[in-house]
């Protein structure tokens, strides 16, 4: 989850996948995506989930996806973070739901998804486990029973690797190659098949350092992978950060960066245009002071740089945020941040019926989290500002 920006990074290897040359390209695909977008409800399969006009409908209907993200099946513990202080699952997930969140999003690393690793001793003591597959498994039915959507997210390609320490979804030294992390998303995808609660997979978390063309060209194949095995599901894809890639003048957060979505957009033939979701993460003071916090019009000059950086997609896709949030504490800058960009996505359409704050659980250093450092209170303050956005309709 964390977030360094700009600065020196070291640059992986560059892909060696062909493209098309951007103008040729763009207008055919902007063409077919006009043309999905034509398409009702009425015509996409039952027991699906998909995108129309911007927001996402499941069987037909339309779905809020007020969410918030629980942390800790990506790390080494292989497990949600709390379970260590003897609540039950059962007991959060009914916490959450009451606080009215429709969703949470779920980090996770693939060693989850190998059934011989092992969840920390805390999670076993507290009678869960004994692996990360069973955690996994453990931890969505619980949210199922809760009446809670899920989202997993592809964080690391290995628990042992922090989110921030990995920029693309394959590794430096190739121990991990970019076909080791399709076969992994074809995982998850098998996994959620039987699992219709599980509404999507979010490809890759914050792709710091490639450049949008390097990113939406792997996004394509993952997508692709994701719905060839398991038409059902919806493909999250986040922005990427600032290698080599317009930012529109603004410093822009890791995973933040769709300015060039609207013209090197997504292929709708690798991911159809009903079945993809674009997630950026969007931060503040808290997280990272940019030079726009400090502006003398701040926060009156936020709106254009979310336009800049992912807003301009929101009118005819679905831009629902991944990650955000901060401490939220009264008189800062990052309160005054999180109440502009509330009121931003109230007026942004589908962006109010879909996003993920960062986080349930307090243990995130720069964010803190909804539930309180006791871990059995919730943040009133950061549920009345959330509940802004879930009174939109």
């Amino acid at each position: 989850m964390k977030r360094a920006l700009f600065g020196a990074i070291t640059l992986i290897s560059v892909l060696a996948t062909a493209f098309v040359p951007a103008s040729a390209q763009n207008r055919g695909q902007l063409a077919s995506a006009q043309a999905q977008a034509t398409l009702s409800p009425h015509h996409i399969q039952p027991q699906q989930f998909y995108v129309y006009e911007g927001r996402i409908y499941a069987d037909r209907r339309p779905v809020h996806l007020h969410g918030i993200n629980w942390s800790g099946l990506e790390t080494a513990d292989r497990a949600p973070h709390g379970l260590w202080n003897g609540r039950p699952m059962a007991d959060y997930m009914q916490q959450i739901k009451q606080a009215g969140f429709t969703a949470i999003r779920l980090p996770i690393s693939p060693d989850v998804l190998d059934d011989r690793l092992p969840v920390a001793d805390w999670a076993k003591d507290a009678g869960y486990g004994p692996t990360g597959m069973t955690m996994l498994t453990q931890t969505i039915d619980a949210a199922a029973r809760a009446g809670l959507w899920v989202v997993l997210s592809f964080n690391s390609y290995s628990s042992a690797i922090k989110g921030g320490d990995t920029p693309a979804p394959y590794s430096p030294d190739g121990r991990y190659r970019v076909g080791d992390w399709l076969n992994d998303l074809q995982r998850m995808a098998e996994y959620a098949r039987n699992r219709p609660y599980i509404a999507g997979i979010d490809l890759f978390n914050e792709p710091f350092g490639l450049s949008w063309t390097e990113w939406k060209g792997l996004a394509e194949q993952g997508g692709q992978r994701v719905i060839q095995t398991n038409p059902r599901l919806l493909v999250f894809v986040q922005g990427v950060g600032e290698t080599r890639t317009d930012t529109g003048g603004y410093g822009a957060f890791w995973g933040s960066n769709l300015t060039e979505a609207a013209t090197r957009p997504i292929d709708v033939n690798m991911i159809p245009y009903h079945k993809l979701v674009l997630s950026p993460h969007v931060y503040g003071p808290d997280v990272y002071m940019m030079p726009y916090f400090k502006d003398p019009s701040y926060p009156r000059n936020m709106p254009k740089i979310w336009d800049t950086h992912f807003g301009h997609m929101a009118s005819r896709n679905a831009v629902c945020a991944g990650e955000f949030g901060g401490k939220y504490r009264r008189g800062t800058p990052d309160a005054v941040w999180q109440d502009a960009l509330i009121n931003y996505m109230t007026q942004r359409g589908g962006m109010a019926t879909c996003w993920f704050y960062w986080q349930f659980n307090p243990n995130s250093g720069d964010t803190g989290g909804v539930l309180s450092e006791d871990w059995l209170s919730m943040d009133t303050r950061k549920l009345a500002l959330l509940g802004r956005l879930k009174a939109v309709r």
